[in-house]
């Protein structure tokens, strides 16, 4: 009979546990769902600050000049402020997207030819990995690109379009009071396969 009772004490205790454990997931599977229209709206956010600062404003593109954009060019500056809001609060991290984002930004104005439109749309996150108060996720996207160039043969102004699609996009983001903030991201940026972190300076 003592024997009994141990054995119902301990099948009750192990229901409650289980029961417990049960809720417990449910919840952060719960939580998860909600967080993914987050996730994804400051993936979209960040897609659409690319798409922004990639390309210059019109008054100052210069079909067949090379255009320099100098450290202490205020378009720069507020490029820079905008992406920190979008980051974590992280110099270093900061200083790392900030100076890959500049280095595209130059490579398309150079004398050979003039970026004039860049149009950069999220079709897909592919998966969710999270991992505490962070979450990796990979994505695709459709990107709409023109540059104009003077023809050396004609002299006329010519216009070059590519539409490309991007698979392997990654980005870490981490929770801050909150809001999803952005720790590190990698996407395809050019259509022949140049990617956020290849660059000169890494």
């Amino acid at each position: 009979m003592k024997i009994l009772k141990k054995i119902n004490k301990g099948l009750i205790l192990t229901i409650i546990v289980l029961s417990a454990l049960t809720i417990y997931l449910i919840s952060v599977e719960k939580q998860r769902e909600e967080d993914k229209i987050d996730i994804e709206n400051s993936c979209k956010e960040f897609i659409e600050f690319t798409s922004k600062y990639l390309i210059l404003p019109e008054d100052r593109q210069r079909i067949g000049e090379n255009v320099e954009i100098k450290d202490d060019d205020e378009y720069l500056k507020e490029m820079h402020t905008e992406l920190e809001e979008l980051m974590i609060d992280n110099e270093n991290a900061v200083d790392v997207q900030y100076e890959v984002l500049r280095y595209y930004l130059s490579e398309g104005y150079n004398s050979s030819e003039t970026r004039t439109k860049l149009d950069r749309n999220l079709t897909k996150i592919s998966s969710y990995e999270f991992d505490g108060d962070q979450v990796t996720i990979h994505f695709g996207t459709r990107v709409e690109e023109e540059n104009k160039y003077i023809d050396t043969i004609t002299n006329k102004e010519l216009s070059k379009n590519d539409t490309f699609y991007t698979s392997g996009d990654e980005m870490i983001l981490q929770k801050v009071e909150g809001e999803w903030k952005i720790v590190y991201i990698n996407m395809q940026i050019t259509s022949d396969g140049g990617y956020y972190v290849r660059t000169s300076n890494f």
